[in-house]
């Protein structure tokens, strides 16, 4: 999506995400995971595309593709003791400014058309109609009444942001707040979703909320500079393509392995010895990981290959002798030098997913 990586890539260049100065609390964190996890499940099937962020500055964006129009939406995910009130969300704190302020200012940086405030608790606040505060599960800040619309409006004005009154939510997140009882809930969407989107799949559903899982904390946790659109889509977002492949692998494991056992055949048949063949599937199946992980870097090197191999390559007969080959042109590339480095590739590793490549290929 064009206008996302204008967006992204002015983002990237004006400044980098701010390290944090400590640890979170791991329940709160899980939290924020698990909630832009669901997200991506329930936004799936309503769009053409999407990009997803994950804690680039601020918690999670998420750009939707619906109709040929980009839409921008951004979640504020916290965890509380007590209801929220108007008042909470206007709280300035030190070195932030207010939930309200910091909300404003990322929308705008991320040019976001809606803004979503997602918490465990409730929102005790007065709307039009009410005679008083009432605990509400959604109340969009347009619906406010005058008396509480009024603070808010007042604080908006003194921080010199953008009125998002109207197109601003607050949300009770579906997701409990104790870790089993989410992970349960957050494992039967995902099982939902599966079959939903591939009738009938075979495959492991606690693998599957693992490695979903671990991707998103990965993005979540990753903190360092990030110098180019590829990094950040290695590094801290994941688009609708790259989601669908990791749904993919998950079912798709039996057909690794049927893989590796004809590939394993074909090198046993060309007298390579074990101690080989073992570093080849180890370093196959790391790149399985790496498409999922490091996807951007992998496509670089991937068709990197093709391109070797369909241009008048000579294809000879050894599958072992034609990916050493291989190897030697790519190293000699000074674009895959950044790539192949991305990918934490020794050579071994370099070979096997070459040598994957040219087989599948």
């Amino acid at each position: 999506m064009q206008e996302v990586d204008l967006v992204l890539k002015n983002l990237i260049s004006a400044k980098s995400s701010a390290k944090r100065a400590g640890s979170r609390a791991s329940n709160r964190f899980n939290f924020q995971a698990s909630e832009s996890l669901l997200l991506l499940l329930q936004q799936y099937e309503n769009c053409e595309d999407f990009e997803a962020v994950f804690d680039y500055h601020e918690d999670f964006i998420l750009f939707l593709k619906v109709n040929g129009n980009v839409i921008g939406k951004y979640y504020q995910i916290k965890t509380a003791t007590a209801k929220w009130t108007v008042d909470s969300l206007i709280k300035k704190d030190k070195a932030s400014g207010s939930i309200v302020y910091k909300m404003f200012t990322i929308a705008t940086q991320f040019k976001a058309n809606l803004l979503f405030f997602i918490s465990n608790r409730t929102y005790l606040m007065k709307k039009n109609g009410d005679l008083k505060r009432t605990a509400n599960s959604e109340v969009s800040l347009g619906q406010l009444h005058v008396d509480d619309k009024n603070i808010l409006l007042t604080h908006i004005t003194s921080e010199k942001v953008a009125d998002y009154t109207d197109i601003t939510t607050c949300q009770q997140s579906s997701l409990p707040i104790n870790t089993a009882e989410r992970e349960t809930m957050l494992k039967g969407s995902l099982i939902t979703f599966i079959e939903k989107i591939i009738p009938g799949a075979k495959y492991s559903p606690i693998l599957a909320y693992l490695t979903l899982m671990r991707e998103v904390t990965r993005r979540l946790e990753y903190e360092e500079e990030i110098k180019c659109i590829g990094d950040f889509r290695d590094s801290k977002s994941i688009e609708k393509s790259a989601f669908k492949e990791m749904i993919d692998s998950m079912v798709q494991k039996e057909t690794l392995e049927k893989d590796l056992v004809r590939i394993e055949a074909q090198l046993q048949s060309e007298d390579i010895d074990y101690a080989e063949i073992r570093k080849i599937r180890a370093g196959i199946q790391k790149g399985k990981r790496l498409k999922i992980g490091k996807r951007n870097s992998y496509i670089l090197l991937s068709s990197a290959v093709l391109d070797i191999l369909n241009t008048n390559y000579p294809i000879e007969s050894e599958l072992c002798e034609q990916a050493d080959s291989v190897v030697k042109l790519l190293q000699s590339n000074k674009n895959l030098t950044t790539p192949i480095k991305n990918l934490g590739l020794d050579n071994d590793e370099l070979k096997a997913i070459v040598l994957y490549e040219i087989f599948k290929n």
